[in-house]
């Protein structure tokens, strides 16, 4: 169900739009130049990070949320026994999405605009929020006596 409203935008796309270009912004970006760059630590605005730090911490509830979110995450990581592979794979794509953003400010969007950097972490809120709940739910499950 969810490919029909990608085809019927392909479709339009072809009908309406022949002259437009499609993918317009990443054909801007040199990715073997990118990838050089971040591997390399080259040509790469570091700077960024202590501006996106501030921008974050504009939206003081959201930045605090994330951090205490964060630090529990951490500390339930520290007191389990064993992670299912359902947990696993969500801290992981906390984690990959907070790295790819950073990166994503210090060497290709090095000149952009850095007004709304929460929207990115945003995203990740709810896998946030499952992962702690996950935690919860089995604590309760081991300490259920009959």
């Amino acid at each position: 169900m969810g490919l029909i409203p990608f085809i019927v935008n392909q479709v339009q796309n072809q009908i309406f739009f022949k002259t437009r270009y499609r993918d317009h912004h990443i054909s801007q970006i040199d990715f073997l130049d990118t990838f050089l760059d971040l591997l390399l630590l080259r040509d790469l605005n570091f700077i960024n990070l202590k501006l996106l730090f501030q921008k974050l911490l504009i939206d003081r509830p959201f930045t605090y949320l994330i951090f205490c979110m964060f630090f529990v995450l951490l500390l339930r990581m520290k007191y389990e026994v064993k992670l299912n592979i359902f947990q696993v794979i969500l801290i992981i794509s906390i984690l990959a999405n907070f790295i790819f953003v950073n990166s994503l400010y210090i060497s290709v969007w090095k000149n952009m605009e850095l007004d709304s950097p929460i929207r990115y972490f945003l995203n990740f809120l709810y896998s946030y929020i499952v992962v702690l709940f996950t935690f919860h739910k089995e604590k309760l499950d081991i300490k259920k006596s009959y």
